[in-house]
């Protein structure tokens, strides 16, 4: 059966086959009885209304001639006699179904009455003459991320990448006064800290203000840019408009500097930022200025296509797919799909048909009828026909057959969603890394400072002091560390205003210091203390203070700790400094290390002798607690690496799943795997389909979160392996471990051995065994379940730590978290949902239906008249026997099941009723049929 003449042929002897068993005419006459019987046959006799409208279908068919036959010809000219204006060139014409039925415009005739851009004309003139008032709304197409009924999918994505960058990176939601753009919901308490009813009235003004922003602000940025994006010509205007947003909106931010309050794109950051401050904002301003340069180069490929003309298009197939636009190709790729699956349902309908004729394999006639077809369906029906997963799904993604075959239309919001994801995924590698370096050096220096202090002080704010005018301290015997000094300098005057007054633990240690050095220093009468004085210290950076034989090459200097008030002296070359009283030495408020006395000019003085011979015994008590509880530097960074590996490993399998997942859910509905039409639960699917605008900031921020968990997680593992403190302990829980799946894999090999053994389904061939076997496996699962639960355990954190990114993937399973009609994890209903929203406009047979009921709409009662779809039927009732289970004539021919899924018009009641009605009429034709 090669062509379509055999087709009919067989469908035609299938027909008289099953009607007519023991004629022996290939070709009946065709009258009133014959069609009577014939639909008689296959149950729907009502379809024939009376004589006259039988008449009707035996004269279409039969082109009016007399004393007609059912012959090849003549079942042809039945089926087709009414929509010979559908035009089977335009199934491989690189236009849309809409261009198939209306035409191409050119930009001569963009304004012309039978444009499809006029928002009331007078279109669809067929060759009889009859014109029908089309009036064709304007839907903003450019934004329908339904639907996808824009030109480009790479301008579509490019918008919102610079959309939603911009608004992150140039936009100051991060500051919450700014933020509120003044707005404050209440003052201060006494104490100075917002109450709480305060913080809850901030956080509402907040997130209204970031609700108001995004519409009022995202929106239309991301409206502007999409203007041109068009796929139809519309007005060079809009590409103009469009083209001037791009400019405005997203390379001169990016080339300028300004700051707006609420928005400001300066080149360099001031203040104090986090360390990935400068490094973010460059790259996205370089990331926002590629994607502004590939939106300028979509708008000169808009205007090529409003001024090229069509008759150079369809004579270059390049040049059609590149100005056309990639939503066009697609609507192409779907017609061919649907060709495809026709063609592809016809053969396998006809393969059941023929399955078990030995005729037809030795290429003799074969004798179909429709109890043969059904036996052979009824075997059939349990095979599955399996996708080979991963692979497979890109191939065929890539290759374009996709939808060149499957007809699978995957939703540009969800490409852009995971472009987005993946995206995310190299920032937070990259910030991850930045604010770990600078973390890791800074942890670094500190711990190295605290083993080998250095005198990192203030360059204009330094003095001298005198070891031999010093008390330097002791605990018990044994020297602090510190020394109580007195008459010392600092050089320069201003450096007073960096003084601020001590208190707590600084004031303390002060004042301790200094009841110990009373009775060792020569102090005056004015500063025998009868209580602790004021003391101040340096602040926000650390003054050093030198001996007098320092120099810079050999010194001997000390930071200082805290002082009493410093004053102003004049001295004889009338050159201004300070003055201080007393002064504690040795550390800082930056650095609390003790023994701060550094420098080779201090072994000059025999005062500190006994000071450096204890600094030498606690450098070696601080280098043994370094190396035995400090980390190293090698260990922080393989914590590090290991992070961001797991973030790429991660991220990206997340993102190149996300494709697979589409095409294999899409799959899946349309099997049956998952059900759908006739499954009460599909019903849910249908409501509340805004929802699936959560997706592109799920997966933006998902991918987010989830990189960011999965970095810590290995960070902090990997960390504590390396470190020598916890190394032990994580080796001997790293030995449970193994010790456990060991200890479980004998247990699986013994369970395989002695089920197989002793076990047939759930019946025991050898009852003594399995009596013994089931006792010892309940005595030693006692103790092994308790690594099953944690096992089990840490399973569910990994997958759910794996899958808090992935939007596709239910963690819970169907109808766990959901109460009532809130579901605890509703992204993956949404991910569905958002599925079944672009199949129900772009399956190949809703897309192919779409443009009959397009040329109906054109053509009114010169297309599609009810003789020829009568015709249509009887074809589809011979050829495919089995589809007569989901006839639905009206509303009484709806399943029970069905019916909750109407509008609401027919209440259950009223539908029970109308099946005992429909029961009652069915009853009165058999006792007709056997009466006559």
């Amino acid at each position: 059966m090669k062509d379509g003449k055999s087709v009919l042929t067989f469908i035609l002897k299938s027909i008289l086959q099953d009607v007519r068993p023991n004629s022996m005419a290939e070709a009946p006459p065709l009258d009133r009885e014959l069609l009577k019987d014939i639909f008689a046959y296959y149950g729907e006799r009502d379809l024939l209304i009376d004589d006259a409208f039988i008449d009707n279908l035996i004269q279409v068919a039969s082109k009016e001639k007399t004393n007609p036959v059912l012959d090849v010809e003549t079942f042809l000219h039945g089926l087709t006699h009414d929509i010979a204006l559908y035009n089977v060139n335009n199934e491989s014409k690189f236009q849309t179904n809409y261009e198939d039925v209306f035409g191409l415009v050119t930009s001569e005739d963009s304004k012309d009455k039978d444009s499809p851009n006029t928002s009331d004309a007078e279109i669809g003139i067929d060759d009889s003459g009859e014109g029908r008032l089309i009036k064709r709304l304007f839907t903003f197409p450019h934004i329908d991320f339904l639907a996808d009924s824009f030109r480009s999918r790479t301008q579509y994505i490019c918008v919102w990448m610079a959309a939603v960058l911009g608004y992150l990176f140039w936009f100051r939601w991060y500051n919450q006064e700014r933020l509120s753009f003044g707005v404050q919901v209440c003052g201060k308490n006494a104490e100075g800290d917002n109450n709480f009813g305060c913080q809850v009235g901030q956080s509402i003004v907040q997130w209204f203000v970031i609700m108001f922003s995004m519409i009022f602000i995202v929106a239309p940025v991301v409206m502007i840019l999409s203007l041109g994006n068009n796929i139809y010509r519309h007005s060079i205007a809009e590409i103009f408009a469009g083209t001037v947003g791009i400019i405005v909106i997203v390379m001169l931010p990016n080339l300028l500097e300004f700051d707006w309050g609420f928005m400001e794109t300066s080149f360099r950051i001031e203040g104090e930022r986090d360390p990935a401050s400068e490094l973010l904002p460059s790259a996205a301003r370089v990331t926002m200025l590629i994607l502004g340069a590939i939106l300028l180069l979509q708008q000169a490929f808009n205007v090529l296509r409003f001024i090229v003309p069509d008759s150079r298009l369809t004579g270059n197939k390049n040049l059609t797919v590149l100005l056309r636009g990639s939503v066009v190709r697609s609507e192409f790729g779907l017609k061919q799909a649907a060709i495809f699956k026709v063609h592809n349902m016809i053969k396998n309908a006809l393969d059941v048909h023929v399955a078990d004729s030995n005729s037809t394999k030795n290429g003799e006639d074969d004798q179909p009828n429709i109890a043969s077809a059904l036996l052979n369906y009824t075997k059939i029906l349990e095979n599955k026909e399996s996708s080979d997963g991963f692979i497979w799904a890109w191939k065929t993604y890539l290759s374009g057959r996709l939808i060149d075959q499957e007809g699978i239309w995957l939703p540009t919001k969800m490409l852009a969603a995971n472009i987005a994801s993946i995206l995310i995924t190299f920032v937070a590698a990259v910030v991850a890394y930045a604010v770990m370096n600078v973390v890791i050096t800074e942890t670094i220096a500190g711990l190295d400072s605290s083993i080998a202090p250095t005198l990192n002080g203030d360059s204009d704010c330094f003095g001298s002091f005198s070891p031999d005018r010093c008390y330097f301290i002791e605990n018990n015997g044994t020297q602090s560390g510190l020394a109580v000094c007195q008459d010392l300098q600092i050089f320069n005057k201003s450096c007073a205003e960096e003084y601020i007054s001590a208190s707590g633990p600084i004031y303390d240690s002060a004042c301790e210091y200094l009841d110990q050095a009373v009775d060792n220093l020569p102090l005056p009468t004015s500063l025998i203390f009868t209580e602790c004085p004021n003391m101040y210290f340096p602040y926000p950076n650390v003054f050093n203070v030198f001996t007098s034989n320092s120099n810079f090459t050999r010194f001997c200097g000390a930071p200082i700790l805290a002082c009493t008030e410093p004053r102003t002296i004049v001295d004889a070359y009338y050159e201004e400094y300070l003055e201080i009283d007393v002064c504690v030495l040795g550390n800082s408020y930056l650095n609390p290390t003790p023994f701060q006395f550094i420098g080779d000019a201090c072994m000059d003085y025999p005062s500190m002798e006994p000071l450096l011979q204890a600094k030498i015994q606690y450098e070696i008590g601080v280098e043994a607690f370094a190396n035995r509880w400090f980390p190293k530097e090698w260990q922080l960074r393989l914590g590090v690496i290991v992070g961001i590996l797991f973030i790429f490993i991660l991220g990206l399998g997340n993102a190149l799943s996300t494709v697979p997942s589409m095409i294999m859910t899409t799959l899946k509905f349309r099997s049956g795997a998952i059900p759908s039409l006739r499954d009460p639960y599909f019903k849910n699917y249908r409501k509340g389909v805004l929802a699936t605008t959560y997706l592109l900031g799920g997966a933006m921020w998902g991918a987010l979160l989830s990189s960011a968990i999965i970095f810590l997680i290995t960070f902090i593992i990997t960390f504590l392996f390396a470190y020598q403190v916890t190394q032990p302990y994580m080796l001997s829980f790293a030995s449970l471990l193994i010790g456990i799946s060991v200890t479980l894999t004998v247990k699986i090999m013994l369970s395989v051995f002695l089920n197989k053994y002793d076990f047939v389904g759930f019946y025991r061939k050898h009852p003594l065994v399995a009596n013994l076997s089931s006792l010892f496996f309940e005595c030693w699962h006692l103790p092994l379940t308790v690594s099953y639960l944690i096992l089990r355990f840490i399973k569910l954190v990994i997958i759910v730590v794996m899958y808090i990114g992935r939007f596709d993937v239910p963690i819970l399973a169907q109808g766990v978290g959901e109460i009532g009609p809130v579901k605890l994890d509703a992204f993956p209903f949404i991910f569905k949902q958002g599925l079944l929203a672009v199949d129900a406009h772009h399956h190949p047979y809703i897309e192919r239906l779409g443009q009959m009921y397009l040329m109906k709409l054109k053509h009114g009662e010169n297309f599609a008249r009810k003789t020829g779809s009568i015709w249509r039927l009887l074809f589809v009732f011979a050829l495919f026997p089995w589809l007569r289970q989901y006839r639905i004539l009206k509303d009484e021919d709806m399943l029970e099941s069905t019916a909750s899924n109407t509008t609401g018009k027919i209440g259950f009641s009223a539908f029970q009723a109308k099946i005992a009605i429909l029961n009652q009429k069915i009853q009165r034709l058999t006792e007709m049929n056997k009466n006559s």
